[in-house]
């Protein structure tokens, strides 16, 4: 064997030993002990920041039947990025051998994908699917991560999934709650089934098909705040029972408020998030700790890694919205792109924007988004820079899903001039 393989992830590290005693002896030993150590570095599991610039990666693999082994032609392999709202990133046919292969990729999302197989091109009746695959992400930059076998299993329904809703805050159980077993439906993630919980807390469905799901749960209080949670994703084979560990209903979260610097000079800032009625930080990159001191080049690189700041948190309370937009889920790309430019964000932060919200907003035929600004954000979270920007731009997108249109009075937009320094935040709110 002229080389040995190592997986991780579905990532193949080779190593030609034949190749490399060879060069072992002209090389200094101390130049090889550097060598083997970056060698070794190179198949550790290390992941790329977010940020990190890169178009040339690819995924390539193969899907086979389960039990067979045998390629399966004209499959459907769909790529989704992010864990926390699997967007959709792009879709390909496998060919005669069943293989399939994304390229043009960007390193720094973390990625997943599964297959379909329907009963003929174009048609929308599934009969095989494959579960989800693990964590994929490209390590040290840009490249080629060759995948396991995905392998599609015929579908059946005859399965129950069921579990218990509880309250994050104290444990106990959550009656009344609305529960949702979401099923992946291609490039979209579906409701396939919904149900109340019982005076335990408890669910169930039963009948559950094939597939890749999610089960969420969400309960409106009395006063105006909802609570919400989501389970891990899993893969109901379509004939077992499934038993999903506690879900924990908790403050409804703001995606992914991103904070761009853009400085006069290159320096550094102190940046500070105050935390108003509740909200609380739920994730952050770089860690946020007491507050980010970081580096930031007149390019807008920070750190010389990051294109932003990056951080998470749960809403205290949900706040009254009545004027906005009602789109339709088709027009979605195209009408968020147009709001955001009209709002001040440049082609760059509204492309950020778009990518991660997509295949996102796919339940239901309408949105209705409800901006929010810079004083209305400060009643969840207020942000400080220093030194002082000429020009800061925050706003938040509320987005409802309905199933008709529904026509909603028009905000005024703010006016607003970049500066010679100039701070841009933008995150979003998923009501339902």
């Amino acid at each position: 064997m002229k080389y040995s393989q190592t997986r991780t992830f579905g990532r193949i590290c080779k190593w030609d030993f034949e190749r490399t005693a060879h060069a072992a002896a002209q090389i200094p030993l101390t130049l090889l002990i550097v060598i083997l150590l970056l060698f070794l570095v190179a198949c550790e599991d290390n992941s790329v920041q977010p940020g990190t610039p890169g178009t040339t990666a690819r995924i390539t693999g193969q899907v086979v039947y389960d039990g067979l082994g045998t390629p399966a032609e004209d499959a459907t392999v769909y790529l989704f990025e992010n864990a926390a709202l699997f967007g959709f990133v792009d879709s390909v046919l496998t060919d005669k051998d069943g293989e399939y292969k994304f390229t043009n990729l960007s390193v720094g999302p973390e990625y997943f994908l599964y297959a379909r197989k329907y009963i003929s091109p174009g048609s929308p009746v599934c009969i095989y699917v494959s579960p989800l695959s693990d964590s994929i992400r490209f390590f040290l930059g840009p490249g080629s991560i060759e995948m396991d076998d995905l392998v599609l299993v015929q579908i059946r329904a005859s399965a129950t999934v069921s579990g218990q809703v509880v309250f994050e805050a104290n444990g106990l159980p959550a009656d009344s709650a609305d529960v949702f077993l979401n099923l992946f439906n291609g490039p979209e993630i579906r409701v396939a089934a919904g149900t109340l919980t019982d005076t335990g807390g408890h669910y169930s469905f039963t009948n559950v098909k094939t597939g890749n799901y999610i089960v969420s749960a969400s309960k409106l209080l009395l006063s105006p705040t909802m609570l919400v949670g989501d389970s891990e994703h899993f893969f109901c084979d379509g004939v077992s029972t499934y038993t999903i560990e506690q879900l924990e209903l908790g403050a409804i979260p703001v995606r992914k408020p991103a904070i761009y610097i853009y400085p006069e000079e290159d320096g550094y800032f102190d940046v500070r998030l105050a935390f108003n009625n509740g909200t609380y930080l739920t994730k952050s990159v770089p860690e946020y700790g007491s507050g980010w001191n970081v580096f930031v080049d007149r390019s807008g690189r920070i750190e010389q890694r990051y294109d932003y700041l990056f951080y998470e948190a749960g809403l205290g309370f949900l706040p009254g919205l009545c004027e906005g937009w009602c789109v339709c889920r088709e027009d979605l790309p195209a009408d968020l792109r147009h709001l955001l430019i009209s709002i001040g964000l440049n082609e760059a932060e509204t492309n950020d924007f778009i990518v991660y919200w997509r295949g996102v907003l796919t339940g239901y035929s309408y949105y209705n988004i409800y901006p929010m600004f810079d004083a209305g954000i400060d009643q969840f979270v207020e942000l400080e820079v220093v030194p002082r920007p000429e020009a800061m731009l925050r706003v938040w997108l509320f987005f409802e899903g309905c199933d008709h249109f529904e026509p909603l009075p028009e905000p005024l937009l703010p006016v607003f001039q970049r500066g010679a320094t100039t701070v841009i935040e933008w995150g979003g709110v998923l009501l339902n």
